[in-house]
């Protein structure tokens, strides 16, 4: 974003905060007066009211109230924003109607980046001149060596070398901006274009690369800070240092990243949020490449197996922190002209899918058996595809989504192989998965599943149209009832809908009343069986929602839920576009006949592909401000 731009946002900013302020006060007092009586009514103005009902007046007197209350609470919030502006410190949480605190602080946020951008200091800013700089030890740190040279005859015009200084690092989190991590980290909001320029050019791990007028950043991004930062769980970033590892011993229902978040949260003392558990849940996967019990394969560890535990970046060690004596205060000549900052890059984390279940491509937990083929007819004028999603299925449990996707699926290829050859029959299904079929055919409630994807639709829209981040993560569809429990509580259901649990569970009742579209797209594309909890009902998971799903416990029992999963998704209803990839010899040989199936031996083959369709789908929800994809 460019200077112009971001005062442009500013003043915008700025005027809706007076309208705020002091505009709806104004049409209040003018449109309504007074809303309160101003004198306790008697029993005959009761009497009156009860006889003739309630007049517009009251109503339109009641309604100011509200707006009454609301401005206050917008007013506080707008406060508090700028009171912690003005002293540069972060500012207190309040107890207002959601969503009011945070709209406050981004316009209070913008006004003062404008104030900044106009500002002559801004404008006419020049570099700063050298300053000394005081680098902390970390453990096994190599030692600085300051080497100045003799005092020469004539003054030399050539300016030092910099020595190479280790930057603090931040990893940015959800809601973040440079000015917030200005205030959170330096003290100081106004200082924010000094985190942005140390990172301009530097290629983040989302694949983009900060710009020199950009002025938003992502969660996850690792962001160099200047050398007096103070950003608490980020550590400076050291180059050429020794990388101390320990033992660990994987426990039943271990995994990589639990095991990242584990030695991250012993060394800092609090809980890693994703974004500082991704960048060292990689470098532990490197670190083990040679303990891998399947090479190429960080999803399978096994109880009581070793594995190597990088030391944290910046962790204090065990015998507490290293004390050492400052060094001699050496002089040095002053350059003529300013050296550019040399900085350390950091290797932005690969865009790796985590170690299980990952969503949206939906990448599978590899299985350490193979399921036998089924056998099916040799004859070789017979189309033997079609039989493919019965087989399948005998790898999974058995749900109304898997029913109807695969009795379509059936449907389909065998209209499909009657198209190609004409005259010849479709192969029957074989004997030994006829009885599954019957089964197959008896669970497939296309009303159902149908219902399911306009009502999801339909509350897809409802929420776009406010603006709600609120999303599904797990769903009980009914006959009579679908009940949505959200990622997160919101008491702001759309018509129709009825909030329960403080706003955790959405109701509602007697499904959708608008007709089936053919071609509409269901906004949870993503939705496994957990199980069935009544007889006409179904309970699902949305693994897009939950973003990461991991398989513990015991190897056979995790094989069999993986491959019920595999056969779900690889036959879904739901999902025109989903593209399943599995890793490894989960998949029984009958999955590679399937459309939406991609079968590779390790992730090496389809890491180009996956990176690609991250960066995509990111650039599709910046670009559109989709606060996520439902």
């Amino acid at each position: 974003m460019t200077r112009i731009s971001a005062i442009a946002r500013g003043f915008g900013s700025l005027a809706l905060l007076l309208g705020l302020l002091i505009g709806a006060p104004l049409a209040l007092t003018s449109w309504v007066g007074w809303p309160l009586p101003t004198s306790a009514p008697d029993i005959s103005s009761l009497e009156r009211a009860l006889r003739s009902g309630i007049s517009d007046d009251v109503i339109v007197k009641t309604l100011a109230v509200i707006a009454w209350i609301a401005w206050a609470q917008i007013a506080l919030a707008i406060t508090a924003e700028v009171v912690a502006v003005a002293r540069r410190r972060p500012s207190v949480h309040l107890p207002v109607m959601p969503g009011f605190q945070a709209a406050a602080g981004r316009l209070v946020a913008s006004v003062a980046m404008m104030a900044a951008a106009l500002s002559p200091t801004a404008a006419m800013a020049s570099p700063a001149p050298p300053t000394p700089v005081v680098a902390l030890v970390a453990p096994a740190a190599a030692p600085v060596e300051v080497v100045t040279a003799a005092p020469p005859a004539a003054p030399d015009p050539t300016p030092a070398a910099t020595p190479q200084v280790a930057r603090p690092t931040v990893v940015v989190e959800r809601h973040d901006s440079f000015w917030a991590i200005a205030e959170r980290t330096l003290g100081d909001g106004y200082r924010w274009r000094e985190i942005r320029d140390l990172n301009v050019g530097r290629t983040m791990n989302t694949g983009d690369v900060i710009q020199p007028g950009s002025d938003l950043v992502h969660p996850g991004w690792i962001l160099e800070l200047p050398t007096d930062a103070t950003p608490g769980l980020a550590s400076p970033v050291a180059t050429n240092t020794p990388v101390e590892t320990s033992e660990v011993t994987v426990e039943p229902g271990d995994s990589f990243w639990s095991l990242a978040e584990e030695q991250l949260a012993a060394s800092t003392g609090v809980d890693p949020t994703d974004g500082e558990t991704a960048p060292y849940w990689f470098t532990m996967i490197e670190a083990n490449q040679d303990r891998l019990v399947q090479p190429g394969n960080p999803n399978l560890i096994l109880p009581g197996q070793q594995l190597c535990a990088p030391a944290v970046p910046g962790a204090q060690p065990a015998g507490g922190p290293v004390l050492t004596e400052p060094p001699a205060q050496v002089e040095t000549p002053v350059p003529s002209e300013h050296a550019p900052p040399v900085s350390s890059e950091v290797e932005p984390p690969r865009d790796d899918p985590p170690p299980t279940l990952a969503v949206p491509s939906t990448q599978l937990v590899p299985a350490p058996t193979v399921v036998p083929p089924v056998e099916q007819d040799s004859s070789p004028h017979v189309e033997k595809a079609a039989g493919a999603p019965v087989a399948i299925v005998g790898a999974g449990m058995l749900s109304a989504v898997l029913a109807v996707g695969a009795t379509r699926t059936v449907r389909r290829r065998r209209r499909q192989a009657s198209t190609r050859t004409p005259g010849i029959s479709a192969a029957p299904t074989p004997d030994d998965a006829r009885d599954l079929h019957r089964r197959l055919l008896a669970e497939a409630d296309d009303l159902s599943v149908d219902d399911l994807r306009r009502c999801l639709g339909e509350l897809a829209q409802a929420l776009a149209a406010t603006g709600t981040e609120a999303r599904p993560r797990i769903i009980q569809h009914g006959s009579d009832h679908l009940d949505v429990f959200l990622q997160e509580p919101n008491d702001s259901t759309p018509e129709g809908w009825q909030s329960h649990n403080d706003g955790a569970l959405w109701t509602l009742r007697n499904g959708s009343a608008v007709d089936p579209e053919s071609d509409e797209i269901c906004a949870a594309p993503l939705l496994i069986t957990l199980g069935r909890p009544d007889e006409d009902g179904q309970l699902y998971l949305d693994l897009e929602a939950e973003g990461l799903v991991a398989l513990t416990g015991d190897t056979e029992a995790a094989t069999g839920i993986a491959r019920s999963l595999l056969a779900e998704l690889a036959l879904t209803p739901l999902a025109d576009t989903l593209e399943v990839i599995v890793i490894g010899d989960l998949a029984p040989p009958e999955a590679k006949t399937l459309d939406h199936v991609t079968i590779a031996g390790s992730w090496d083959d389809v890491l180009d592909d996956v990176k690609s369709w991250v960066q995509h789908t990111h650039e599709a929800l910046v670009e559109n401000g989709w606060p996520n994809a439902f």
